[in-house]
């Protein structure tokens, strides 16, 4: 007769944190608090002390439905007090949606700008040369918009990812921003101020925030 003896399933983590060759993915389950996924995600982080994610490239995963910028900005944190790089933030599901201030059937594909002058509208995947999203507000990307793709907003833009194809920000609303876990674009345009990223071999890519001052465009860390 077998002394194995049945052992209960734990339950599932509220963030999962899985290798992926050198980098890592973070992931958190759907409806779990914002407390409950920073104090998962800092408990594992901690069993591996010792440098032992040090300097990985970092994707977080968040679920699907409205972003949750509190969230992703405490997780960001935990991920840079560790040395880690966080390089995209992704959310399942849809590819691109409108904010919750506009009605769903007002979701958005790239090139059409269907939604309130005052909504957000959240572009769900990275940008491929010959994409061009345009908007009357602002514009959040959960990806990297790359060489080739074309942003255009009336109000500011935020890249979770790498920032390297050409961004208009500003056309409507002034006081307006561009900001990337890396700030690296082809032409960026705030306003009347226009300006290229210097070109910059081995470039540790961190976060930065462009704005428009006094005719000319600023870069500040982004914190």
């Amino acid at each position: 007769m077998s002394n194995l003896r049945e052992q209960p399933v734990p339950p599932p983590l509220p963030v999962t944190v899985r290798g992926r060759g050198r980098s890592l993915r973070v992931s958190v389950r759907d409806g779990v608090a914002v407390d409950a996924a920073e104090r998962s995600l800092r408990e594992q982080l901690e069993r591996r002390a010792g440098g032992f994610f040090a300097g990985a490239p970092v994707s977080l995963e968040l679920p699907d439905g409205e972003l949750d910028l509190v969230l992703a900005q405490r997780l960001a944190a935990l991920l840079r007090e560790g040395g880690m790089h966080l390089v995209r933030v992704e959310s399942r599901g849809v590819d691109v949606e409108t904010s919750p201030s506009a009605p769903r059937s007002q979701a958005a594909r790239p090139n059409e700008s269907a939604v309130p002058e005052d909504a957000a509208l959240v572009v769900r995947r990275s940008l491929r040369s010959g994409q061009r999203v345009v908007h009357d507000g602002p514009i959040l990307v959960l990806g990297d918009v790359n060489p080739g793709a074309e942003i255009v907003a009336g109000g500011s833009v935020v890249v979770w990812g790498h920032l390297r194809g050409t961004v208009e920000a500003g056309r409507v609303f002034e006081d307006s921003s561009v900001s990337a876990l890396n700030l690296a674009p082809t032409q960026l345009r705030i306003g009347n101020a226009i300006a290229r990223a210097p070109e910059e071999p081995g470039r540790v890519p961190v976060p930065e925030v462009a704005r428009e001052r006094d005719g000319a465009i600023e870069v500040d860390a982004w914190s």
